[in-house]
């Protein structure tokens, strides 16, 4: 509890917290799923896949809505991903570049680092799928005992959009949030 100043697209915000309470990752965006009628079969264990840009956190969920902990997996975030196109870019450009600058231009799309001018579009599709399928295997592994019972598995974060091709691979059962970023924030109210 504080008060905090800070910009937030060009604005400064003034917010003054009275009071917390810990909230379980990933719990708001499932309440949220629930109350939308994201999951198709919410009878099932269902899950969210919160990937985030240092690591990503993927979660199950009892029919009843209890969260199973034994099946919590931590996967590589987007920070992963810029390492791979890091490691790939270092044979043309013979140096390592900055690894929040390879995140940003992800985020925007134009695969070009700042200064540098480095592009990696033609690299990002092969380096983020590998990046993908070490989230699938580690999910894989840690989810093994259950995967026969788990309905869907909602993708939400802000680099949810990067897993569209896990989206399709799964035929919808792994699935991005069509309020990816803000599904978790407005869960808390749930």
């Amino acid at each position: 509890a504080n008060t905090y100043f800070f910009r937030r697209n060009g604005e400064t915000i003034h917010a003054s917290v009275r009071e917390i309470e810990p909230v379980d990752e990933t719990r708001p965006a499932y309440k949220m799923a629930i109350a939308a009628k994201l999951f198709k079969s919410p009878g099932q264990i269902n899950g969210v896949l919160d990937l985030g840009g240092g690591t990503g956190i993927g979660r199950l969920y009892s029919p009843s809505g209890s969260l199973m902990r034994n099946a919590d997996v931590i996967v590589p975030g987007t920070f992963a991903l810029a390492k791979k196109i890091d490691s790939a870019l270092m044979q043309v450009t013979n140096q390592s570049q900055d690894l929040s600058l390879i995140m940003d231009a992800i985020a925007s799309g134009s695969y070009q680092i700042g200064l540098s001018g480095a592009n990696f579009s033609h690299l990002f599709p092969k380096c983020r799928d590998a990046w993908l399928d070490e989230i699938r295997a580690t999910i894989r592994t840690a989810w093994s005992q259950f995967f026969s019972e788990v309905g869907e598995v909602l993708i939400i974060g802000g680099s949810a959009p990067l897993a569209l091709p896990m989206q399709e691979a799964s035929k919808g059962r792994f699935k991005i949030a069509p309020d990816h970023q803000t599904i978790s924030i407005r869960g808390m109210g749930l």
